[in-house]
């Protein structure tokens, strides 16, 4: 019995120790809660939405064509500018391999680009499922063509 416990112990305690080392904060490391992000000059009790963001808000003021702007839209944007330069970067590749991702990719690009193939193709590549809207009867064949659709994804 005695055994068990200082098994137990050494496991707890151990445990212990692994879970305070990962909490503490190594640098570079965000923090969860960065003081570069607060205004300390107002005081929490008076406006602690400003006291909170305040910091936030001063190094990061609401682009124009935005209604709000935090870290998600931060973060949005950033990985937008990411995907372009990745798009862009597999369609200037000339050399990419037949079939390979980089071809694919950049021939998904080009092909979501083409305005004109686009256009002149009107509502033929989804001419099908536009019939099939057309010739639903009841609100139950309706119901089973939205689920068929988000079976479908």
């Amino acid at each position: 019995m005695i055994n068990q416990t200082k098994k137990l112990a050494v496991l707890l305690l151990a445990g212990s120790i692994i879970i305070l080392n990962s909490c503490m904060n190594k640098q570079n490391t965000p923090k969860a809660i960065d003081p570069v992000n607060m205004d300390l000059s107002v005081r929490p009790g008076d406006d602690f939405f400003k006291y909170a963001n305040g910091g936030w808000m001063k190094n990061h003021p609401i682009p124009d064509e935005f209604s709000r702007y935090g870290a998600f839209e931060a973060l949005g944007q950033l990985n937008e500018e990411q995907l372009k330069t990745l798009l862009a970067e597999a369609e200037a590749k000339t050399d990419a391999p037949k079939g390979s991702v980089a071809q694919q990719i950049a021939d998904f690009y080009r092909s979501g680009m083409d305005t004109a193939s686009i256009n002149a193709l009107g509502f033929q590549p989804i001419q099908k499922e536009l019939d099939e809207i057309d010739a639903l009867q009841s609100t139950d064949q309706l119901e089973a063509y939205v689920a068929m659709l988000h079976a479908k994804g």
